[in-house]
């Protein structure tokens, strides 16, 4: 498979969340599947851990409790960045060669079992490292996004980690990008993509086969609903 094993980032209090998604990845026939209690934002407490990235012009950090802009990751990014890392190094300790990454709102299309063993055939001769399987990506004049097979595009900027897969130095790039918290965990995939020296090589399979359903995002602390994904 294009997978060995799957990893689901969940925090713990949110048991609906978790079993919703066990459900819904048993019913669409992923196999192999890992739970990764996710780093809870709510339990850093305010003020205490600041993290202080680099100023970035086409986005700005809003503080958890007042919505006001700050300078920082707030304490929820943080939470989300350190989950990801952590599903990453889970991986490998566990002998991964290639891992599916989920978050507990991702919501895959009806088909997604034999579009991965499809997309597994379509890769075997392109030399990647990470799959982007949903997310929005950014257009922008300088990353516009190349075709490169029937399903698989070069992306531009890109935000969304609802799903996605790994492998090879794939987990050590993405980690470590993170972990550096020059910014968010979604823009810290951007920077190693686009990096000159030893970049991330990265695709996105199109049409996008990953979700996200409607429902309280713990990151940005209200009711998201990203219905427009599923048109571009």
């Amino acid at each position: 498979m294009i997978y060995d094993i799957c990893i689901v980032i969940s925090l713990e209090r949110r048991k609906d969340r978790a079993e919703r998604v066990f459900k819904h990845l048993e019913d669409r026939g992923i196999r192999n599947i890992y739970a990764l209690p996710a780093f809870d934002g709510s339990k850093i407490t305010p003020n205490v851990v600041k993290i202080t990235p680099p100023n970035r012009p086409y986005f700005t950090f809003r503080d958890e409790l007042t919505n006001l802009q700050v300078p920082y990751l707030n304490r929820f990014q943080i939470g989300c960045t350190l989950s990801h890392i952590s599903a990453l190094k889970f991986a490998k300790m566990l002998k991964a060669e290639k891992a599916l990454i989920v978050e507990d709102d991702v919501e895959f299309v009806e088909n997604i079992s034999d579009i991965l063993i499809d997309l597994e055939e379509e890769v075997k001769n392109i030399d990647w490292e990470h799959i982007y399987l949903g997310g929005a990506v950014r257009n922008w004049a300088q990353q516009k996004s190349v075709k490169v097979s029937e399903h698989l595009i070069k992306p531009g900027f890109t935000d969304g980690l609802q799903a996605y897969i790994v492998q090879g130095e794939g987990f050590d790039k993405l980690a470590n990008a993170m972990l550096s918290f020059k910014t968010t965990n979604d823009d810290a995939v951007n920077d190693v993509m686009f990096r000159e020296n030893n970049p991330l090589r990265a695709y996105m399979r199109v049409p996008k086969v990953a979700f996200q359903i409607k429902d309280f995002s713990e990151l940005q602390r209200n009711i998201i609903d990203r219905q427009d994904l599923r048109q571009q």
